[in-house]
């Protein structure tokens, strides 16, 4: 003969026990959301830094100018400048693309003038392109210069590199004029 017992919680304990279960749910999903997400987002020095130094490594010829034999990336990042004239530490925003949590480009930019933003560099990791990550971040760029009042925004480009163009092309941007014969200006006024 088997007896079959049932096991009776107390509506306390049975409410303490739900509460801890939602609770563990709720935090192991942020933290695979957190830790896996994509997306733009502000740059991390911690996270960050090496794969912007190793990005301009790989794609000097496409970020720099032959003109700028004393550009230090490291520098830059670090200080935020947009230039190496005196005044403009700390202007210069830094996001970085992640998907699932690992950063695949990254873009930086600052408001040139009084209403001009400028796009500095635009980069992406080469295993990772025409995935969209450059759009969504050029996207991110547009719309947080807006809201800091820019009613236009500029960006160059090697002549090159037809890729980017197109992209620029795609999002609005129109050709202004060609410089030193190897880079190509684009700007975008914006609604």
């Amino acid at each position: 003969m088997i007896i079959a017992t049932t096991y009776r919680q107390s509506p306390l304990k049975k409410f303490f026990w739900v509460l801890f279960v939602t609770t563990v749910t709720v935090l192991g999903t942020w933290h695979f959301r957190s830790s896996h997400s994509s997306g733009v987002y502000p740059y991390d020095p911690a996270q960050d830094r090496a794969f912007i130094l190793n990005t301009f490594k790989d794609n000097w010829y496409l970020l720099i100018s032959e003109y700028s034999t004393n550009y230090n990336p490291e520098y830059i990042i670090d200080h935020r400048i947009s230039s190496t004239e005196t005044g403009t530490e700390g202007d210069l925003t830094i996001s970085v693309y992640r998907e699932q949590g690992k950063p695949t480009g990254f873009i930086a930019y600052h408001m040139k003038e009084l209403k001009e933003g400028y796009i500095l560099f635009v980069a992406v990791d080469k295993k990772a392109r025409t995935q969209g990550y450059a759009q969504a971040m050029i996207k991110h760029a547009l719309a947080d210069l807006k809201q800091r009042g820019a009613l236009v925004v500029r960006l160059a480009t090697r002549i090159v590199n037809e890729p980017a163009q197109k992209l620029y092309t795609k999002l609005g941007f129109e050709k202004t004029h060609v410089s030193s014969g190897q880079f190509v200006h684009f700007e975008k006024v914006l609604d």
